[in-house]
């Protein structure tokens, strides 16, 4: 693999600003992808199960997921192919399609958004808008807690299941095993990074409107501008941590141990020289976890949302 090209696509005057840190990461992300995801291309098509992977793979390059999801489920739940694939069925189902990620990003890399957020909000919606509702947030976390217990049981026979808006029912030392087992390839822990952050992204969608449901509002405009009209500096966030809430931080937590392990991947690939790419993910990271152990409180999360 070249080391060299993702690197430098930059959008001038915003390098290392949360977009260009997510835009880099996802680039990298779907190089990563873009370079292990071709195994299906020498398979034979005489083998029922090489004939259904391909057939899944097809369907997820028409973007028809809901069809890839239906062949897949039918198949061995535990056979490591199966789950990688799975996995980008059920991101594609949430608004995530990991095989034209790259052209969406291009798509929109024209957009006045400055920041992670804008990002994630335009890629999960159709129109790019970034409007959704709570009930729009609840289904797309929900597949991503698919894709993601998918992708962790590749190397783990089955895995917990990685549903965390109404019970956290994947430790963080279980989710750090995981991350650390010797086996697990650099693309996977390169994808879950990817997943996380979109789910990570979507839980915050998910604390914000429960916490101004309140006040009527039903659906959320996922931008930086659109966050920080709702909390000026008189009426700043201030989260009530009832059970949902408490879960939704948990899973953040969750989700940026997955970066973090992505992270480290990339920097497998790449070099351990390359301090671009760590110092906007040290920036990115230390804007939502300014104690810099991986472990989102409520007390941060205020932060974070005050300090858009």
């Amino acid at each position: 693999m070249k080391k060299s090209g993702l690197l430098t696509f930059r959008k001038p005057g915003t390098w290392l600003n949360g977009f260009s840190v997510l835009l880099l990461f996802c680039l990298l992300t779907v190089f990563f992808i873009g370079c292990s995801g071709n195994a299906l291309e020498f398979m034979a098509d005489d083998n029922s199960k090489e004939a259904k992977l391909e057939e899944a793979m097809i369907a997820l390059n028409d973007e028809d997921f809901d069809k890839a999801v239906s062949i897949l489920e039918d198949m061995d739940p535990n056979d490591p192919d199966v789950k990688k694939y799975l996995s980008n069925a059920y991101s594609g189902q949430a608004g995530l399609d990991t095989f034209s990620l790259i052209e969406t990003i291009q798509a929109i890399n024209d957009s006045p958004s400055e920041g992670s957020i804008d990002l994630v909000g335009m890629i999960l919606t159709d129109d790019h808008s970034g409007i959704f509702t709570g009930d729009e947030i609840d289904d797309k976390i929900a597949k991503f807690d698919k894709a993601i217990e998918a992708m962790l049981g590749i190397h783990s026979g089955t895995s917990k299941a990685f549903a965390m808006v109404n019970a956290l029912t994947v430790d963080l030392v279980d989710l750090q095993e995981k991350l650390e087992d010797p086996d697990i390839e650099n693309d996977v822990l390169v994808q879950l990074g990817l997943l996380g952050l979109n789910h990570a992204i979507l839980s915050i969608a998910k604390i914000v409107l429960n916490d101004l449901e309140v006040a009527g509002i039903t659906e959320i405009t996922l931008t930086e501008a659109w966050l920080k009209a709702k909390y000026p500096d008189a009426s700043h966030i201030s989260i009530e941590l009832t059970d949902e809430q408490q879960a939704l931080l948990d899973s953040i937590t969750l989700d940026l141990n997955l970066l973090s392990a992505s992270i480290d991947a990339l920097l497998d690939v790449v070099g351990d020289d390359n301090n671009e790419l760590q110092d906007a993910f040290d920036e990115f990271l230390g804007k939502i976890d300014s104690n810099n152990d991986l472990m989102l409180t409520s007390a941060e999360f205020e932060n974070y949302i005050n300090n858009l």
